[in-house]
């Protein structure tokens, strides 16, 4: 409510405003009210204080440090192109450098490779190697192991190899990098813990006659390389060939006897011999080189080590011709090759080095041209607006 009261006195016009104020009942009202909240505002702090103070100190709380925080100083750089240019350039000149250093060594390291397939491996009665296997199936050469294919391949060495003489065999047109290819084996049997584990084995999982399962199973197994290759005058090692891991993680111990592999399970479809047979059976270095599956339908895998050098001049090649190419149009190789501290002889990571630091010197070249051409068209625009203005 508003009273107005208008009043003259010596001449002046007063004019008062009074604004009804509670009653003394409401005040003290409003003050118990005022009261009572301070009161609860009080107990609340103390209560939460103790609270504070009993609460015991969290494990996983991070320290409250600049450096867990995140409250350090920070430099964030603005690249100018020429620093850029700078950079491009200087990797791409090591890039180069180091991929003419190791295409150097590569190209220094001397090799030799025979091809033995097909009409350059003839049989003592002319006969073609392919041409045998096709005529005495698997299951003859099975059942009388003088059935084999016995050739001579000559070959020349022009300059001589440093032991040691790392030694391979050689595929093409082979694709070992099929999925299903890849995933048909059994951990379990190679381990040696369960010889009837054959569940992801398809096709090569059970033997349809009798269904006795397939020791070791699977299509990795099943197309083991089984080629026998003798370099005349030369003793080939074919032990440590395989990777350390391998023979520990993925095969198990030799505790496959005759009776099991005769009695009890069946070789590979593939092979002419039962594990039994094989030098260590699971444990064979040859077998463990050959289930690490190759990434291209062309690759190598190392068959042995001469520890003794080469000399130049001819030298004779011995094959127990086992392993037929003509069915997937394939080839086979020999090879011996040096070992220089890059390995055997790779041209590929020296053209790799070579092309990237080509790319970058390129790219440096590219952005200072990119950076020359921007600064020179906004000096000129620059310049045109100054000219326009002064007229």
């Amino acid at each position: 409510l508003r009273a107005f009261k208008m009043a003259t006195h010596e001449g002046s016009l007063e004019i008062t405003t009074d604004i009804d104020s509670p009653s003394a009942g409401e005040t003290t009202s409003l003050t118990e009210s005022k009261e009572s909240t301070d009161g609860v505002r009080k107990r609340t702090s103390s209560k939460a204080a103790k609270t504070e103070e009993d609460e015991p100190k969290k494990k996983n709380k991070p320290w409250d440090n600049r450096w867990v925080q995140q409250r350090i100083p920070a430099c964030r750089p603005i690249w100018h192109p020429l620093h850029v240019f700078v950079l491009f350039l200087v990797t791409g000149l090591i890039f180069v450098i180091l991929g003419g250093v190791f295409l150097g060594v590569a190209i220094s390291t001397r090799e030799v490779e025979v091809e033995y397939t097909s009409s350059k491996c003839i049989a003592q009665d002319n006969m073609n190697c392919e041409d045998f296997l096709v005529m005495h199936n698997v299951s003859e050469r099975r059942e009388n192991q003088s059935l084999l294919c016995h050739c001579k391949v000559t070959f020349r060495v022009d300059e001589e190899l440093r032991s040691p003489v790392h030694v391979y065999y050689g595929l093409n047109n082979f694709y070992q990098n099929h999925r299903r290819y890849v995933s048909s084996w059994s951990q379990d049997q190679l381990r040696g813990e369960n010889l009837e584990d054959t569940n992801d084995c398809d096709p090569a999982s059970t033997k349809k006659a009798d269904g006795r399962p397939i020791l070791p199973c699977g299509l990795r197994m099943n197309s083991y390389f089984t080629d026998v290759l003798t370099l005349e005058n030369f003793l080939i090692d074919q032990s440590n060939i395989a990777w350390p891991t391998d023979r520990a993680v993925r095969f198990g111990t030799n505790n496959i006897t005759e009776e099991i592999a005769k009695n009890e399970t069946s070789p590979p479809p593939f092979w002419t011999r039962d594990l039994s047979e094989i030098e260590n059976g699971l444990q064979n270095e040859s077998l463990i080189v050959w289930f690490r599956a190759s990434a291209f339908p062309w690759f190598r895998k190392l068959y042995g080590r001469i520890h003794k050098n080469i000399p130049p001049g001819n030298h004779t090649l011995q094959v127990v011709y086992n392993y037929p190419v003509k069915p997937f149009s394939g080839t086979k190789m020999f090879v011996l090759s040096e070992v220089s501290w890059l390995g055997g002889k790779n041209l590929f990571l020296g053209l790799a080095y070579i092309v990237t630091g080509s790319l970058s010197v390129f790219g440096a070249v590219l952005i200072i041209a990119i950076h020359f051409t921007i600064s020179k068209w906004k000096t000129s625009h620059q310049q045109f607006k100054e000219l326009t203005n002064d007229h």
